[in-house]
């Protein structure tokens, strides 16, 4: 109301986010401890700022996007094409900014997709046998950066290559680093 009450013409955005300071409490409009989207708002904690995924978070909502789970499995290996013994969790991709947040800038490759981010020359579906190469997905690349494989009817598997560039310096650790 006072934005609007200075003047400003909230319609004339496609997303608006309010940074609420810490001091407001510890939790956001819905109850989020880090940040909280809708429609075409997101609201974020100043703290969510000191950390780089939240807001690529939180807007990937707005975007439609869901939870990046890690599927955690138990039990020998290979595992069969059901995935038997494995459970979904919520949250702990660490390779995604809508799985792990905390320290992801990066969608991924899938997450691109779905949200138009990567054109359609950046995503290949494999059809055959092959060898190909991938540049890193974190530069911009007018060409083939990730590959889409057909696992199942509605099934696919990505493929992309990540390195601790940019957003995903931080991810070093996860990505081969020490």
């Amino acid at each position: 109301a006072a934005l609007v009450g200075s003047g400003w013409d909230l319609g004339a955005y496609d997303q608006i986010v309010y940074l609420v300071d810490d001091a407001f409490g510890n939790r956001t409009p819905q109850g989020y401890t880090a940040g909280w989207a809708g429609g075409d708002i997101v609201w974020l904690r100043d703290i969510a700022l000191e950390r780089i995924g939240p807001l690529g978070h939180e807007i990937g909502h707005n975007l439609g996007l869901g939870h990046a789970n890690l599927l955690g499995c138990t039990g020998p290996q290979p595992y069969d094409m059901s995935y038997s013994g494995c459970v979904p969790r919520e949250y702990l991709d660490p390779f995604d900014a809508m799985g792990w947040s905390e320290l992801r800038g990066q969608m991924s490759a899938r997450n691109r997709e779905l949200t138009g981010y990567s054109s359609a020359a950046n995503l290949f579906e494999v059809v055959e046998d092959g060898v190909f190469w991938l540049p890193p997905i974190e530069i911009p690349f007018s060409g083939m950066q990730a590959l889409k494989i057909r696992r199942a009817p509605g099934e696919w598997i990505y493929l992309e290559y990540r390195q601790p560039i940019g957003y995903d310096a931080i991810s070093v650790p996860f990505i081969g680093g020490s």
